[in-house]
C-alpha cells in the first residue's frame, strides 16, 4: 500500500474553543513562511537591528537613572527600622511581663529586616545588582538562534520559538466561493525580543 501524507493545520481558537470561527483550518507552510518572512523583516533587517540597539540604550539609561531613587529609598526604610528597633527597645521596659516575647519576637523581625534592607542598600552603593548589562551583540545573536529555531523542522524548538517572539498572529481571509476563503494578509504583533 501506499503511505498517507500527514499535513499539519493551523485552526483558529475560536472554533476549537466554541465552534463560533467559520474560518477553515490553514495548513502550516502557508503560515510558517510569512511568519519567518515577518521576524527576518522586523528583527534581521539592518533597520530593525538599528532600532533594537536603541531600544537596548534606552533600557540601560532608565536603569541608570533608577539607581539613585533606590538608593534614596532603602536609606529611608533603613532609617524607620532603626527608630522601630529603639523604640520597640525602650517599650521593653514598660511592658508587662506576659508581652516580653511578643515584643521580643517583633524586635528579632525588624532587626532581620534591617540587616537585609542594610545588605540591599550595599549592594546598591557597589553596583552589585539588578539583571546583568544588557549586550547588544549579545541579544542580536539570540535573534539569529531564534531564526535558526523558526526555521527548524522540529516542530516543538519552532512552536517555542514562536512564543517567544511573537504575541499574536491575526489572519485575515477572502471569501473566493461559498465553500473556499483564500489567505488575504496576516498581521503579526512581536514581542521585544529579550522582554
Amino acid at each position: 500500500g501506499s503511505a498517507k501524507t500527514r499535513y499539519a493545520y493551523y485552526k483558529c481558537k475560536r472554533s476549537r474553543v466554541s465552534g463560533t470561527c467559520e474560518n477553515y483550518a490553514v495548513r502550516t507552510e502557508q503560515i510558517e513562511a510569512a511568519v519567518l518572512e515577518h521576524f527576518r523583516e522586523v528583527w534581521l533587517s539592518p533597520a530593525g537591528q538599528q532600532a533594537l540597539r536603541k531600544a537596548i540604550k534606552k533600557v540601560s539609561r532608565e536603569r541608570e537613572r533608577a539607581q539613585p531613587n533606590r538608593v534614596k529609598e532603602l536609606e529611608t526604610q533603613l532609617a524607620t527600622l532603626e527608630r522601630q528597633i529603639s523604640r520597640g527597645t525602650e517599650n521593653l521596659l514598660l511592658v508587662d511581663a506576659g508581652d516580653i516575647p511578643g515584643l521580643k519576637q517583633i524586635l528579632a523581625g525588624w532587626r532581620n529586616e534591617r540587616d537585609a534592607v542594610q545588605a540591599a542598600l550595599a549592594a546598591e552603593r557597589t553596583g552589585d545588582t539588578g539583571p546583568p548589562e544588557l549586550d547588544e551583540d549579545a541579544v542580536l545573536a539570540e535573534l539569529g538562534h531564534l531564526e535558526e529555531d523558526l526555521a527548524s523542522d522540529c516542530v516543538p524548538l519552532a512552536k517555542a520559538a514562536c512564543g517567544r517572539v511573537f504575541k499574536t498572529i491575526t489572519l485575515f481571509w477572502k471569501r473566493v466561493s461559498p465553500r473556499y476563503r483564500e489567505l488575504e494578509r496576516a498581521e503579526i504583533e512581536a514581542r521585544f525580543p529579550f522582554a
